[in-house]
């Protein structure tokens, strides 16, 4: 046909089978003046043959041939060139248009003057039924309600995301379609093509209409859409989208509005980045992740991928599994390899935190470094360090959003300052590991100061503990407070050294009625040993009892008030999430239950204990501990309490200039174990609850409830222990139990 009014490509690669329903619905149009334009994109399969089978059946099919296979978006620009239509239609080979979709949507592009129209989408399984998730996706794919005009043409797809950049399902404007091919970088696109493609054309466009006919019938999990597993060159062919996004990014910069649309680039980057990571995940084997992420890293901005990863594993186990198959990639564990000049030191917390009076104090002393204290915190100003504002909220208690922000914080903060490292206080949050990630991709060096001791480290969930061991890697050194947490760290191959406290005064209050155990959450014989000798010992003297532990498991928090039930302690046994602050709770206490003499060593170094009675539980019973218990609150001699021998910060520092100590021989084996004890654990650790004497039905009910509460509710936050506080005593209530 001379002068067709529509032109319909069809890319074809790998999908004979299809091809006869798909040329049929085309052949078959209410609108017969159409050409159809086949691009055989150097398909293996046998669909050369059937084109030209077609194609002596109807003189409008016309077949464009390529030697190479050169990609879906290659084959769609060659179809554009070859078309004569005054508007374009896009059609992939393993779907179907409806009948009579080019004639309305011919008309409608007529009648409004618009150069795209939207129509909707028929969304169904492979088997023809529509699931939940099938119409889900239709509704994504729905167009907008209202025409947009001008530059609303691109910025309601590319910045307010009113409708989706899907090239098919529109009926585009040749011109349009020429000028975004015209402007293509060249390259080899087969992920987010469609997004590439389209927000040029939609920025070219001028006028959008809405068409609420469905045309498209669109098949899931078949052909192109089919998601399978992949090896590492499969996944590589996935990093194409890294092309696309290079594409949009240099078109908005040669087109000097990109940063106009800088945050709305990067909301889409982190979605396509987020897709990538999901084949990440799912389709290549544990074995191959490592090497993936690698890949990502060498041929994207290291910063993007980190935010995107910290958007895309939001759950904490998910991070936690992440973390353990990332490897150890050259461009993340390279030091600078010399002593800091400048530094940062960032404090999630200011206000109340141990941690943070320590370095404040500490830092004096660090001579011929130029230092900087960072914080998300805002503070009055009262007296003490001037601090500089983090670009981005604090980690604790930071949603995915919050967190991918936090990654263009410290590209933000570094790029400011030019720190030549950051000395990192843990916030005691598991996803710490974004930050460590971010900070060593933009060239510092990362000192972490943990927020607790190694032994402190299992007292909640495995998870948790395998985490940070994943995110310690990283560092460039750590900074502990017990010779203990040094070595292991040492033994892992990690430059690590016990440096002093200095430590802080307790303004006691006269009228503390609080006994304090800093102890092992996860440990249940400890739990049963501290509850019972608390009440043996302590239960007349009307004290309470608080746990205080960084991390606590839903099953140790379920036993120790269950503990607590038994011994009818009532609401005088509570639990305190997290350690850092411990000076804070010391203040109203007047006893100090340490678990073992290396937690009371760590405590000691960290704080001065005077006119406090310490006592330590190691290798007693509940009867000896409630006496020990008892002769404190009776004013007995307190237990002495060693403190450690440490290094020096200065030491510390100079470390960085050397190579890291030898990992030792033992230590593949640890990881191994570590990796082995949490994924076992993973699948097991979330539905510690018992359930019902008769049937297991609890489960799935506990499943769907869990998964709902983490998302308002995340662990080892205030909000959800202060959930579950609530929840215990409306239970009680109802139940006459308080």
């Amino acid at each position: 046909m001379e002068n067709p009014k529509v032109s319909i490509l069809v890319p074809v690669y790998n999908t004979a089978q299809y091809l006869p329903k798909c040329l049929e619905s085309l052949m078959n149009q209410t609108l017969r003046e159409i050409e159809i334009i086949a691009v055989d994109d150097a398909s293996p399969d046998n669909a050369a043959e059937v084109l030209r089978e077609y194609a002596e059946k109807d003189s409008r099919i016309r077949i464009v041939t390529h030697e190479k296979n050169g990609g879906i978006l290659a084959a769609r620009i060659s179809g554009i060139r070859a078309a004569r239509g005054r508007y374009v239609m896009v059609l992939d080979a393993d779907d179907t248009l409806d009948t009579d979709i080019a004639r309305a949507a011919w008309e409608k592009a007529v009648g409004t003057g618009a150069d795209i129209v939207h129509f909707r989408f028929n969304v169904c399984m492979e088997n023809g039924r529509k699931t939940p998730f099938a119409r889900h996706v239709e509704r994504g794919l729905a167009p907008y309600g209202k025409p947009l005009l001008g530059e609303r043409v691109f910025e309601g797809a590319f910045v307010d995301r009113l409708y989706r950049w899907n090239i098919c399902g529109k009926l585009i404007a040749r011109e349009v379609f020429l000028s975004a091919a015209d402007a293509l970088p060249p390259g080899y696109y087969i992920m987010a093509e469609d997004f590439c493609f389209y927000s040029l054309m939609s920025f070219f466009a001028k006028h959008y209409e809405p068409l609420m006919k469905k045309g498209y019938n669109y098949v899931l999990n078949i052909g192109v859409s089919a998601y399978v597993a992949a090896d590492r060159k499969g996944f590589e062919r996935s990093c194409s989208v890294f092309t696309a996004l290079n594409a949009v990014h240099s078109f908005l910069e040669r087109n000097g509005v990109f940063g106009k649309y800088e945050k709305a680039f990067r909301v889409q980057e982190r979605l396509l980045l987020g897709d990538l990571f999901d084949r990440w995940n799912h389709r290549l084997t544990a074995g191959d992740r490592p090497a993936g992420f690698r890949y990502m890293l060498e041929h994207y901005e290291p910063n993007a991928v980190i935010a995107s990863m910290a958007e895309t594993f939001s759950e904490l186990s998910e991070m936690e599994t992440c973390a353990l198959h990332l490897g150890l990639p050259e461009q993340l564990a390279a030091s600078r390899r010399k002593r800091p000049r400048t530094a940062a030191v960032y404090l999630d917390r200011i206000a109340g935190s141990d941690i943070a009076a320590q370095l404040i104090a500490a830092a004096e002393n660090w001579n011929g470094i130029e230092t900087h204290f960072v914080s998300p915190e805002k503070t009055s100003g009262g007296g003490g360090p001037e601090i500089l504002p983090f670009p981005g909220k604090p980690l604790a208690g930071a949603g995915p959003a919050d967190r991918a922000e936090r990654v263009c914080g410290w590209k933000k903060l570094l790029a400011d300052h030019h720190f030549d490292a950051v000395i990192y206080a843990e916030p005691a949050c598991g996803d710490m590991i974004w930050d460590i990630l971010a900070i060593k991709a933009e060239g510092a060096d990362v000192i972490v100061v943990p927020a607790r001791d190694f032994d402190m480290q299992f007292s909640g969930r495995t998870g948790v503990f395998a985490g940070r061991a994943a995110a310690f890697r990283f560092a460039d050194a750590v900074a502990c407070f017990s010779p203990d947490e040094a070595e292991i760290h040492r033994f892992r191959g990690i430059r690590a050294a016990a440096v002093p406290a200095i430590p802080q005064k307790i303004a006691r209050q006269t009228d503390g009625r609080s006994i304090v155990w800093t102890g092992s959450a996860g440990d249940m014989d400890a739990l049963g040993l501290i509850v019972a000798a608390f009440a043996k010992g302590a239960k007349e003297s009307g004290c309470g009892l608080v746990l205080c532990s960084p991390d606590v498991s839903a099953e140790s928090e379920r036993k120790f008030h269950e503990l607590a039930e038994m011994f009818q302690l009532g609401d005088r046994a509570r639990i305190v999430q997290g350690t850092d602050g411990m000076g804070g709770l010391l203040a109203e206490a007047v006893l100090l239950v340490a678990e073992n003499d290396g937690i009371s060593t760590e405590t000691a170094a960290r704080h001065t204990f005077h006119d406090f009675t310490p006592v330590v539980a190691a290798g007693t019973d509940q009867d000896i501990l409630a006496g020990r218990i008892r002769g404190a609150l009776n004013g007995d001699a307190p237990e002495k309490m060693r403190v450690p021998a440490t290094g020096t910060w200065s030491e510390l520092f100079d470390s960085l200039a050397a190579p890291p100590p030898a990992r030792n021989a033992a230590a593949g084996i640890y990881e191994r174990t570590l990796r082995g004890c949490y994924e076992s654990s993973v699948q097991f650790e979330r539905y510690a609850v018992e359930p019902p004497r008769k049937g297991d039905s609890f489960f799935s009910f506990y499943r769907f409830f869990d998964a709902k509460l983490a998302k308002w509710f995340p662990g080892g936050t205030r909000r959800r222990h202060f959930l579950f506080a609530g929840l215990r005593k409306i239970m009680r209530k109802l139940f006459g139990r308080g």
